[in-house]
């Protein structure tokens, strides 16, 4: 409803969650993607090829697709100059690298997801000049390392595990940046009436 009460219809509800619902089909994307990697694996098919654009993909495509996603969001309600949003992209997948190389190469799942999402909620911050409030940041890092950590720990060898914990770390924090940006945008349509 908008400040005189009135509906805002189905497409003016919508465009509070299009990017709620962004984050979700990338986490499925990568669910699917680790899925069909370990699938592959435990079944003993020669997966050498699918492994390199798994890898690739994996590597690159997180700190893109949400750091894409974050600016898209809070870009409905902030203009940032375009070359801040390319370093903002470039450190986000600097980030995520950095984290992948803690998870895979240290075994450092928690820290690993909780300080990935800790850095790239900093750099938003910062970059975008999106006012999240600092302790709000620190309850969702912690979130994003329990919800990274558990299924990894409760689902081992479970071909789905991996791809579970990237699915629920992306709703922890594409939730997170939606709630605030759809907060502002809300207040900002009320204020413009």
């Amino acid at each position: 409803m908008d400040s005189k009460g009135e509906s805002l219809g189905l497409i003016g509800e919508l465009k509070y969650h299009v990017g709620f619902v962004y984050f979700i089909i990338f986490g499925i994307f990568y669910f699917l993607i680790s899925w069909a990697s370990e699938v592959g694996y435990y079944k003993g098919f020669n997966m050498d090829s699918f492994q390199e654009i798994y890898i690739g993909i994996m590597l690159l495509m997180p700190g893109i697709t949400f750091s894409a996603i974050t600016h898209y969001v809070n870009s409905v309600h902030k203009s940032v100059s375009q070359f801040k949003i390319l370093v903002h992209l470039i450190c986000s997948v600097i980030i995520y690298f950095c984290a992948v190389v803690l998870f895979l190469r240290y075994n450092q799942y928690f820290i690993a997801s909780s300080l990935g999402s800790l850095l790239f909620l900093l750099l938003s911050k910062l970059l975008l000049a999106v006012k999240y409030p600092i302790g709000q940041l620190f309850v969702v890092a912690i979130g994003s390392g329990i919800v990274f950590v558990l299924p990894v720990h409760l689902l081992v060898g479970k071909s789905y595990s991996l791809g579970t914990s990237i699915l629920l770390w992306t709703i922890v924090n594409g939730q997170f940046v939606h709630r605030f940006s759809r907060k502002h945008l809300k207040k900002e349509s009320m204020n413009s009436v």
